[in-house]
């Protein structure tokens, strides 16, 4: 991985998995995965905004091939959609 973009920014890259540090939020200490999951869950965080782009399953290509646009493209996540 090149850590370079991170480095130039000087941004603060904290790993959950490895670490699992403990949080306090709202008077109690969790477990930082334990945290997530809660804020997630409870409304209180909203990731919707980082899906960019969805796409039918069946028009998986043109989304793999818009990860290779992803900066002309303003692409940040994309996500397939599952119809009935």
């Amino acid at each position: 991985m090149d850590w370079s973009p991170i480095f130039a920014r000087e941004l603060e890259v904290r790993g959950s998995y490895v670490y699992n540090h403990a949080e306090q939020f709202q008077g109690r200490c969790w477990k930082a995965f334990d945290l997530a999951i809660h804020l997630l869950t409870s409304g209180k965080a909203d990731l919707g905004w980082m899906v960019s782009h969805k796409f039918p399953l069946a028009d998986y290509q043109q989304a793999l091939d818009l990860t290779n646009k992803r900066r002309s493209e303003k692409v940040v996540k994309i996500a397939f959609e599952f119809g009935e």
